[in-house]
């Protein structure tokens, strides 16, 4: 959460629970906080930027959203009913990003109602500190939406590479 924070990026985490939402809150606090110490943002910036993370239980707030990025563990038929509720609520031009490790986005985006705004997004453990984002292109995955995942990452300061869909992608 905290990279897209960083970037200016408005932010809704959705969660399963409020104990969620709070852990994912703490952890943007925490982040931002290290900066205010280190001197690289005020702590009226470090305000600012918490301001723009908020979170929910549902999909309230992402019905205009330009990108939706999820982050569950590995699990298909999970990622395909999380992409089912989003595409419910989101417009029609919105990118479903998975950050995905292991699974084919081809595989991904076969059930989604719009396989051409399918797209990966591989950010690296911890996301904070690691530079590098695999932007993973499946076999309907438009230009459109991978060039708006790949401005996304560089707007969060990524190194950026655009990868074809396979086994552990480029990195893996």
């Amino acid at each position: 959460y905290v990279t897209a924070a960083q970037a200016r990026i408005p932010v809704r985490i959705k969660e399963k629970d409020h104990a969620g939402i709070g852990r994912g809150l703490l952890q943007v606090r925490g982040l931002l906080d290290e900066r205010v110490k280190r001197k690289s943002i005020t702590p009226m910036e470090r305000d600012r930027l918490m301001a723009s993370v908020t979170g929910g239980t549902d999909y309230a707030g992402f019905k205009t959203a330009d990108v939706v990025i999820e982050a569950v563990f590995e699990d298909l038929a999970l990622k395909h009913k999380i992409m089912a509720d989003v595409e419910a609520v989101v417009k029609d031009t919105c990118i479903f990003a998975s950050n995905t490790s292991t699974l084919p986005i081809t595989r991904l985006a076969s059930g989604s109602k719009r396989p051409h705004n399918v797209v990966g997004m591989h950010y690296f453990s911890p996301v904070n500190k690691m530079p590098l984002l695999e932007v993973i292109r499946g076999k309907e995955t438009s230009d459109v939406a991978v060039a708006t995942a790949v401005a996304l990452g560089k707007a969060q300061g990524k190194t950026v590479i655009v990868v074809n869909d396979g086994r552990g992608f480029y990195t893996s």
